[in-house]
């Protein structure tokens, strides 16, 4: 899905770099003004986990008590000119080109569902440390990487850099953010959110309305965050009667119909509700957008939830 928009955008990021003859060095990449910031961000983010690798590894050589604290000053300063003389070689820049363009896609597209993927890498615990590395990758939605760290500061869950934390918590940590990020939200607030996505399927054109992403973009996007009356609804109303495509404007104006029809109730008695389980609370959550804002309405549930039903089990 979408192969042709991530090989373009891949050679977009080769070309705006350069491929070497042999190597392409990060402070190169870094002050190129062409490259656009999220492709700068990913590379930065990249060098960081080699020299994270490059630690733990120091911590695995038991021929060497690397915790005299002699070593620390010393070894901040390797770890310091390890960055600056970070380089990329031909291929290895070709496949973080790719890597970049793939990530950047899915996350832009499935935010929820990809930073599990991509944070966890399919184990079931990751260090916090292990976790802010991770999300420095991103550039887009910041709000979600941000809002974590604020999370566990105000929850004071974290005492070090090593403290751990379970994918199912973090999980549901990034859905609550994300559910207060848009809770809020005008229509005009909401297009300003999928802001990126026109972005990045329009790299090299002007940015005006008459921008346009694939409409099948927007209905992943809406499912992942939940919203799936609007995302059945954009497919019933375009996607199955042909249009492959849609500007903002078009978004925006199909928003405030979806919402003047929700708030006549034509849609409400169509579409069946979304229930969101959130592990660990005794209630559900039913979320649509409302003349307000992407709101969410919460009806209370006394009754205690089945052992196993937890979302996520």
């Amino acid at each position: 899905m979408f192969e042709e928009y991530i090989e373009q955008t891949k050679q977009l990021i080769l070309n705006k770099i350069g491929i070497p003859k042999q190597y392409v060095f990060l402070d190169r990449i870094l002050s190129n003004p062409e490259l656009e910031p999220a492709w700068k961000t990913y590379f930065h983010a990249e060098v960081n986990w080699w020299i994270y690798e490059q630690q733990m590894l120091r911590k695995t050589n038991s021929n060497f008590d690397f915790s005299n604290p002699e070593f620390h000053k010393v070894l901040q300063e390797i770890d310091a000119l390890c960055f600056k003389t970070a380089r990329f070689d031909r291929e290895g820049l070709k496949t973080l080109a790719d890597s970049a363009a793939k990530t950047r896609l899915i996350l832009l597209l499935r935010p929820r569902t990809t930073l599990k993927w991509f944070v966890f890498r399919g184990e079931p615990t990751k260090s916090f440390k292990e976790i802010l590395l991770r999300l420095d990758y991103l550039e887009d939605y910041r709000y979600l990487a941000e809002g974590f760290v604020e999370w566990a500061k105000e929850e004071q869950v974290i005492r070090t850099t090593n403290d751990i934390f379970s994918i199912v918590e973090f999980e549901k940590v990034i859905e609550r953010i994300d559910n207060n990020k848009i809770f809020d939200l005008s229509p005009d607030g909401f297009l300003e959110l999928v802001e990126p996505i026109y972005a990045f399927f329009n790299p090299l054109k002007a940015q005006d309305d008459d921008l346009v992403i694939p409409i099948e973009a927007l209905i992943i996007f809406l499912d992942d965050k939940g919203i799936t009356p609007i995302s059945e609804q954009l497919e019933d109303k375009y996607y199955q009667n042909g249009f492959e495509y849609i500007t903002r404007a078009e978004f925006l104006r199909f928003i405030l119909e979806i919402l003047e029809e929700m708030d006549s109730g034509e849609i409400r008695e169509q579409t069946p509700a979304l229930n969101i389980s959130l592990p660990g609370e005794n209630f559900n959550t039913i979320s649509f957008p409302t003349s307000e804002g992407f709101g969410s309405y919460i009806i209370h549930d006394d009754s205690e939830s089945p052992e196993g039903e937890e979302a996520g089990e």
